[in-house]
């Protein structure tokens, strides 16, 4: 058997705000102090956005890096 550098922790899915967290928390640390459905909605919008900006910003590196690409292999004919 490999023997891995590092070990692998398990996760879990928290069933009301789908993020994951440690397998050996009792309680989700991201939706534990949330009392409210309102509350909790606000969150799981606030998450949903964060998650599109990120998607955005990492196809707009994908972009950069394709132009650069192309720049450099038409440097290089």
């Amino acid at each position: 058997m490999i023997q891995l550098p590092f070990r692998v922790i398990p996760y879990k899915t928290c069933k009301r705000c789908k993020k994951v967290h440690r397998q050996s928390l009792d309680e989700c640390p991201h939706c534990s102090h949330i009392t409210s459905e309102h509350e909790l909605q606000q969150f799981k919008q606030h998450n949903k956005q964060k998650l599109q900006a990120n998607v955005t910003l990492g196809l707009f590196f994908l972009v950069i890096a394709a132009l650069i690409t192309m720049a450099l292999a038409m440097a290089l004919l």
